[in-house]
């Protein structure tokens, strides 16, 4: 299984978690708030190896993030152009040193992304980089969403069934944004294992 996912939160390593796989990826343990449509669309010009560590008051996004734990890391600056949230870490260190080997593994020739309607990404971010992936302006191989059900009618079309998941979220959590609900895996797993 050579493929890397590129995931705006935690999804990635319960993902990894359940395929008893190592991690191709440094997208594990962080949120991605807005910047992350930015990040997909320009992942092969984007230095990897490129960290800033951010403070509370230098994060555009770390009030956004969820009150219920303590952040160690607040924010890290990539590439000097986009914002990530480590969420599980302990450590500036820890961070680091798993961001930086983590990102030596990822496979651009099989790259999954897998975005969310919540967090700052709305339906219209969603549907602007499904159509630049559809037309082939975005230099990923499969996509992966979790939205609502008028994105699933937009891009209802068994045309692009082995490149294109769109899973229906419906549920909607405490802050009024969909939830990523992990009941869908086997579907997912079978769609990234082309089974």
């Amino acid at each position: 299984m050579n493929f890397s996912i590129i995931s705006n939160n935690c999804w990635s390593q319960d993902l990894h978690i359940d395929l008893n796989i190592p991690y191709t990826t440094p997208f594990v343990d962080i949120l991605i708030f807005e910047d992350y449509i930015e990040i997909v669309r320009n992942i092969d010009n984007i230095d990897f190896n490129n960290i800033k560590l951010l403070n509370e008051n230098e994060s555009k996004f770390f009030n956004r993030l969820p009150k219920t734990r303590s952040y160690a890391v607040p924010g890290v600056l990539l590439d000097d152009s986009f914002e990530i949230n480590p969420i599980h870490v302990k450590s500036w260190d820890e961070f680091q040193s798993k961001w930086l080997r983590r990102s030596k593994r990822l496979n651009f020739d099989n790259l999954i992304v897998k975005i969310s309607q919540r967090d700052g990404i709305t339906r219209e971010d969603i549907a602007y980089l499904a159509n630049d992936f559809i037309n082939n302006k975005c230099n990923f191989h499969k996509l992966i969403v979790y939205g609502d059900y008028l994105l699933k009618s937009k891009f209802n079309s068994n045309n692009f069934d082995k490149k294109l998941l769109i899973i229906d979220s419906n549920k909607i959590d405490d802050t009024g944004q969909l939830d990523d609900d992990y009941t869908q895996k086997e579907l997912i797993k079978k769609f990234i294992l082309n089974e």
